[in-house]
């Protein structure tokens, strides 16, 4: 088999999962019962990061699924719990919250009104993930990773930054913008 029917299908498999719907619910129960089969799943006795991923300000309105989360983690289950969040009302609301040891958000040098709530963030002791990082600078010159990359790696409230891609060269060319860094 070539890597680039591999690499396909791979593709084609990714874009497949990209395209249903995150589920919606963060019921306590629906959390647990979530966290303890993706550990069956993996094998494993304790996730590293379990994030709440896409939830708005009103799904954290009333602390449940952040007060689950905390119970998980001081059950052993979890290592680090966060929020992955889509809009800035989220990232507002939960930057300066305690409970929540790890953010991640769509950053990229047209997303700059996240970076306040992002530093509010890590200045509290969150670890911030910078994601779809190429994707948010599609209006640049440059490619886009090549542009969007430097600007999340200099930025010190940034700890991880997440480049997702099937293709080599956009390999090659975040590679590339690390090396000018």
């Amino acid at each position: 088999m070539s890597f680039l029917a591999h690499s396909s299908r791979t593709r084609a498999a990714v874009l497949s999962a990209r395209a249903k719907p995150l589920p919606r619910n963060y019921t306590p129960e629906y959390l647990r019962r979530a966290l303890l089969g993706s550990l069956g799943w993996l094998r494993r006795k304790q996730a590293d990061i379990f994030l709440l991923h896409s939830p708005n300000a009103a799904d954290l309105a009333d602390r449940a699924a952040l007060d689950c989360l905390s119970a998980l983690k001081q059950d052993g289950l979890a290592r680090c719990i966060g929020v992955s969040c889509d809009d800035q009302a989220t990232l507002a609301n939960i930057a300066s919250d305690k409970r929540v040891e790890v953010i991640e958000a769509a950053l990229g040098p047209n997303r700059q009104d996240l970076l306040v709530d992002l530093k509010r963030a890590a200045e509290c002791g969150a670890i911030v993930i910078a994601r779809e990082v190429p994707s948010c600078d599609l209006q640049a010159r440059r490619p886009a990773v090549e542009v969007a990359l430097p600007f999340c790696l200099a930025e010190p409230a940034i700890g991880v930054a997440l480049i997702g891609t099937t293709d080599a060269r956009h390999l090659d060319g975040a590679t590339r913008a690390v090396g000018s860094t």
